[in-house]
């Protein structure tokens, strides 16, 4: 009877076992249906590259953490990784673990979080994640682009410790059993291989400078029309002067704003700190140059292009009949 008790137990504490897990991913199904990027099937993920596209396929198994669709779980044993590295955070999707997370500290991220669990490593190196809080903390200031958005921020860090001699460049270290779109979309969307179909089509307007006349150029812009004013920029001086070199001798001394849709703060950028940060960067929303107050700040510059123009698209100047300029803001 005893014997009979014990497994009878043994019984129910497996069944209770396997209940909880069947709940626990239950409540992770219904999070991740709050929102549209959760741990469910992403509708903004792009289209996947045919067989034929190696490049594009190859995209697919090249995070740099591992992460992969979660499409992915269905020929998978179990998502054991998520649910045993997150502990009581498994009922958040991935999109609310990412915006607990952005309340931390870059010495809790890298000495404590990534340090814990596989899928904390995973959700602890996310990209975004580092270009926000470096932005938080240096896009007011002015900063160096180091690599990637955390060696960014960490070299920052231990720099103003006085510590920089234990930098290290950061090496990721991919982990499996991560399946998430939350964690590879961003990936994919940075650093997917454009097929050359996608390019083949070209349905826009294109009008010559020379022949294009005001009527026709206003007849565009009523209309709304997208237009491609061909050869208007081959008499700018600014065509054969404007390179690297010079813009960053040009601008000595002067910082530009930096901002994208998605990035929190805007950022202040060198020329020579923003040409960095191109030379390295790889997001799907980069930060682009918008300052509105370059030309208070380098009028030369504003001189190498803004009289051409006028001369080669008078319809962007202010003192035309039609008395606007499209590229006033």
């Amino acid at each position: 009877m005893v014997n009979r008790k014990r497994n009878i137990s043994c019984a129910d504490k497996k069944r209770s076992i396997k209940l909880r897990k069947r709940r626990i991913r239950e409540l992770a199904r219904e999070a991740a249906a709050r929102t549209l990027n959760g741990n469910g099937s992403s509708p903004n993920l792009p289209p996947l590259p045919k067989v034929k596209d190696e490049k594009g396929l190859g995209t697919l198994f090249s995070h740099p953490y591992g992460a992969l669709p979660y499409g992915n779980i269905f020929m998978a044993e179990s998502d054991e990784v998520r649910e045993n590295g997150l502990g009581n955070m498994r009922c958040l999707n991935d999109e609310q673990v990412i915006s607990v997370l952005q309340y931390l500290d870059a010495k809790t991220l890298s000495n404590a979080v990534v340090k814990a669990s596989r899928f904390l490593y995973v959700a602890g190196h996310h990209e975004e994640l580092w270009r926000d809080l470096t932005l938080r903390k240096l896009g007011s200031k002015g900063f160096d682009f180091v690599d990637s958005w955390k060696d960014t921020c960490m070299r920052a860090e231990l720099e103003s410790e006085g510590n920089l001699d234990l930098y290290r460049k950061h090496q990721p270290i991919p982990m499996k059993g991560i399946y998430s779109d939350t964690f590879f979309r961003s990936w994919l969307c940075r650093s997917f291989e454009l097929q050359e179909s996608w390019l083949a089509a070209n349905n826009i307007c294109v009008e010559d400078s020379e022949t294009l006349t005001l009527e026709r150029f206003l007849k565009y812009e009523e209309e709304n029309i997208p237009l491609i004013v061909r050869g208007a920029t081959s008499s700018w001086p600014a065509l054969k002067k404007w390179n690297e070199e010079y813009l960053v001798k040009e601008t000595t001394g002067m910082t530009s704003r930096a901002t994208s849709g998605v990035a929190p703060l805007p950022a202040q950028f060198t020329i020579d700190s923003y040409s960095k940060y191109c030379n390295s960067a790889s997001e799907e929303a980069p930060l682009y140059l918008f300052d509105r107050t370059f030309s208070q700040k380098s009028p030369r510059l504003l001189e190498d292009f803004e009289p051409s123009l006028k001369e080669s698209c008078p319809y962007f100047d202010n003192d035309a009949p039609h008395g606007h300029d499209l590229f006033s803001l």
